[in-house]
């Protein structure tokens, strides 16, 4: 069951992930993302240097671009996380004239592409290196090549070069990853450029001026079964497709007399400009979302996790997997519901399988998108000291009465019912003197990225009131 979204999106329903492009909107060339219906713009780079051609990783979490920061005119090929941060120069390559562009993270985030100075002069030649910039090797080597990408699954690269004895006629190759197996792929008098694998590996989509105008067109991987996907008499090229299952591509249309970025559905149809804006919007590769943070929040009507993504997603109710630490067991995920919010990015899950939608008291591990938090439970523990004790008896004589979300020094309205009453009282009773120790010892990782509440709302019990049936008289003593 897909998550619920609480605010339709005005394009492409289903579409997923986040774009990166490039524009020259503020002055100079910088990096943007936003959703795939062109919402939730943000500047990833503020830098008065040009940073161009990005490629967002596969899973959402890195970007390749490349930069003349600290050398104008000069590229270099730079890495960062999605939000900008963690900048690292992968070619260090300051020397005048030099040009590293069109860099492409490998699926796996280890290695890095880029077009690199060609052996014996001339154009490019297709270099990769590790992600820190180490083990730089041409898989060209002199036989030339331009805008290469990677497959899905890392085991081969897509790229356009002159074919040998036929200069100035750019034809779509592809070969391994490791520069071996390097095999034509059209034949064509326009030139064919930008090639993109399908997710599957199976077809190509590219840029081809063989009708006499820029079209994005797919093939085959021996050049049959040859689309026009655009068929527009302006320039659209520079296709990418959606994460995962391909659905959509976007690409970079000037039908509208500037650089555009638009999203069309894989066969060509329902083509949508995303981007309205005067300047350039160019380049817009598309990554999956990914998880920012997991909170467990306190102060949710009821139990709920958050999850912060970085964009838009179909996460599936599945796609949380919630593991007891002290048990081992997965919890069944039909007793996990979860809703997105799209303005937020924020997916919240919640526990209707449990009596009251509490999980048992306890440790938990959250995974999402393969990221993973942990959190625990405990029915009473107010002051999240990880054991029900006097001070959370005082604490909630302290609010006694109170409602909604005013409580002074914590919620704790256990019962849910909307003030802090006797229910709240016997719940906290049933568990006097219960702790939850620490599992970390028993965790199979924790990212280093998630952040988690300091206070988590307790679990609930409707049977405590009959259980252990303290007065009006005995709450107010306390």
């Amino acid at each position: 069951m897909l998550l619920e979204v609480l605010e339709p999106r005005r394009l492409f329903a289903v579409a997923e992930g986040i774009i990166v492009f490039n524009t020259n909107r503020d002055g100079n060339y910088e990096l943007y993302s936003m959703d795939p219906d062109g919402s939730h713009l943000k500047n990833l780079t503020n830098n008065p240097a040009t940073d161009a051609i990005p490629q967002v990783s596969d899973d959402g979490t890195k970007v390749a671009f490349a930069s003349d920061r600290g050398h104008p005119g000069d590229m270099d090929i730079w890495l960062m996380n999605i939000d900008g941060t963690g900048l690292v120069n992968i070619t260090h390559n300051a020397l005048p004239g030099a040009g590293w562009w069109d860099p492409a993270p490998s699926p796996d985030n280890s290695k890095v592409l880029y077009m690199g100075p060609k052996t014996g002069g001339g154009a490019y030649d297709i270099w990769v290196s590790n992600s820190d910039g180490t083990n730089q090797v041409n898989l060209t080597n002199g036989l030339g090549g331009d805008f290469a990408s990677w497959s899905d699954d890392g085991t081969k690269i897509v790229y356009g070069t002159d074919p040998p004895g036929d200069p100035n006629n750019e034809e779509i190759y592809y070969m391994n990853a490791d520069g071996t197996g390097k095999t034509r792929v059209t034949n064509s008098p326009g030139r064919d450029s930008y090639p993109a694998f399908t997710p599957d590996a199976k077809q190509i989509a590219f840029t081809t001026e063989r009708d006499g105008n820029r079209e994005i067109y797919r093939c085959n991987l021996d050049g049959t079964g040859l689309v026009n996907l655009t068929q527009n008499p302006n320039l659209d090229q520079v296709p990418y497709y959606s994460p995962e299952t391909g659905e959509y591509i976007s690409f970079i249309s000037y039908r509208d007399g500037d650089g555009e970025i638009y999203v069309m559905n894989a066969d060509g149809s329902n083509q949508t400009r995303i981007t309205n804006n005067p300047a350039q919007d160019v380049y817009p590769g598309w990554g999956e979302s990914s998880v920012v943070s997991s909170t467990f929040n306190v102060d949710a009507p009821q139990q709920r996790l958050d999850v912060l993504m970085t964009a838009t997603t179909n996460i599936e109710d599945d796609s949380l997997v919630l593991t007891s630490l002290d048990t081992g067991n997965t919890i069944d995920t039909q007793q996990i519901h979860g809703i997105f919010d799209q303005p937020s990015h924020v997916a919240a899950f919640t526990f209707p399988g449990f009596a009251n939608g509490a999980l048992p008291d306890g440790n938990y591990q959250a995974t999402v998108e393969g990221k993973t938090s942990a959190f625990y439970t405990l029915a009473g523990d107010g002051d999240r000291n990880r054991v029900v004790d006097i001070k959370d008896f005082n604490i909630l004589a302290a609010n006694f009465g109170k409602s909604g979300q005013t409580f002074t020094q914590g919620n704790y309205d256990y019962s849910s019912d909307g003030e802090v009453n006797l229910l709240d009282f016997n719940i906290l009773a049933a568990n006097f003197g219960k702790s939850v120790l620490s599992q970390a010892s028993r965790m199979m990782s924790i990212d280093s990225t998630s952040t988690l509440s300091t206070a988590t709302k307790p679990a609930q019990n409707p049977q405590l009131l009959d259980d252990v049936g303290l007065s009006d008289r005995a709450a107010s003593a306390l």
